[in-house]
């Protein structure tokens, strides 16, 4: 489900920026309508975070999005990879510089230097995944913020991780894996929670983050914890990260549920 929302989330994005950078053609004044020259292609620069283009999560969904929209529509796109958050501002700034119609911040950590460099380039449009234009600092108008519902996604697997739960015996007990503790990713795991309780009010749970988005070993480590102490589904929302916790489900025979991915 979030593979394709997250691709249409960017595809509806540069759609925006097309409308907004788009003419239209006239009459002639003799009666007949003027040739109409197709539009410019539109420089869509894409910011990923620190995972890199190949975490098989939320950066590759992003690129995949600008694939996509390079093959559908009149864009031509360039991304760039941040290899930490002291690259952000460098990055969106390189590309407004280089009088990128649309620039796109993937990823809540982007938030506060898209808002700075916004500012600075007032003619260039920016996108943000994952933070409403209302909490970028300085509440610049040529940002949009575009959002998920991530806690209706977490409810659905919630439910589904525990009626899962009730089929094991003598077991009542589910839990989360989560990355960096963001806004979005509290937002899955929270619906998670109230989705499991609306299938079993007595179901237990586990939580624990990883404070990491890479790292699979420090993941599978808590998974395996939770495992250990009587969980029967692991859910991760912890980008390439969760991947370990992933591994560690299968390996003790247990439901492993991930998102991005």
């Amino acid at each position: 489900m979030l593979r394709l929302t997250s691709q249409a989330f960017l595809l509806a994005a540069v759609g925006l920026a097309i409308a907004g950078c788009g003419g239209g053609g006239g009459d002639n004044g003799d009666g007949d309508a003027a040739p109409v020259e197709p539009p410019p292609a539109l420089k869509v620069g894409l910011i990923v975070d620190k995972g890199q283009l190949d975490d098989n999560g939320f950066n590759e969904l992003a690129f995949k999005g600008l694939e996509r929209a390079q093959a559908e529509l009149s864009v031509e796109g360039r991304v760039i990879e941040s290899a930490s958050s002291a690259d952000y501002i460098p990055n969106m700034t390189s590309l407004a510089r280089q009088d990128y119609d649309l620039v796109i911040g993937v990823g809540f950590a982007q938030g506060d230097a898209i808002g700075k460099v916004a500012q600075k380039f007032p003619e260039t449009k920016f996108a943000i995944i994952d933070v409403d234009q209302a909490f970028v600092p300085g509440k610049p108008a040529n940002v949009q913020g575009l959002l998920f519902r991530e806690e209706e996604v977490g409810y659905l697997v919630g439910y589904l991780a525990a009626l899962q739960e009730k089929r094991r015996d003598g077991a009542d007990i589910i839990s989360a894996v989560g990355g960096m503790k963001e806004p979005p990713v509290d937002r899955f795991i929270a619906g998670y929670f109230a989705g499991a309780r609306e299938a079993d009010p007595g179901i237990k749970t586990m939580l624990g983050y990883s404070q990491d988005w890479d790292d699979q070993a420090k993941c599978k480590e808590l998974a395996l914890n939770q495992i250990a102490d009587g969980s029967g589904v692991v859910f991760q929302v912890a980008g390439g990260c969760g991947l370990g916790a992933l591994n560690a489900a299968g390996e003790r025979d247990r439901w492993g549920i991930g998102v991005d991915a």
